[in-house]
This record gives structure tokens, sequence and C-alpha cells, in this order.
């Protein structure tokens, strides 16, 4: 959990921006995507295991 909190660093992201310039910029560069690119994949993605409940 601690790693892929990390991955969120300062919390000044591209889908949740903090100006109404930002957003905008956002909104722009979403209605322009026909796709959503796939980003780098992180090992923090996978490292979580979960107990077998069955």
């Amino acid at each position: 959990m601690t790693a892929n909190q990390a991955l969120a660093g300062d919390g000044d992201t591209e889908l949740f921006p903090a100006t109404e310039e930002a957003l905008r910029q956002r909104d722009t560069a979403l209605r322009a995507l026909s796709a959503l690119l796939a980003g780098r994949p992180h090992a923090e993605y996978s490292a979580l295991t979960l107990p077998d409940y069955r």
C-alpha cells in the first residue's frame, strides 16, 4: 500500500488539476483523445497479494 501511495506524489496530477486553467487544459486534451494510452507499468501494481478466500 505504501509503495502505491508513493506513486501519487504530491497530489498534482493531470486528472485532478488544482486551477481552472489546468482544468481547461485537461478537458481539452481529454476531448482530443480517441483512446487512452497505456502508461509505463509499475511493479507496485501487482505487489499486493490477497489471501485466498475460497
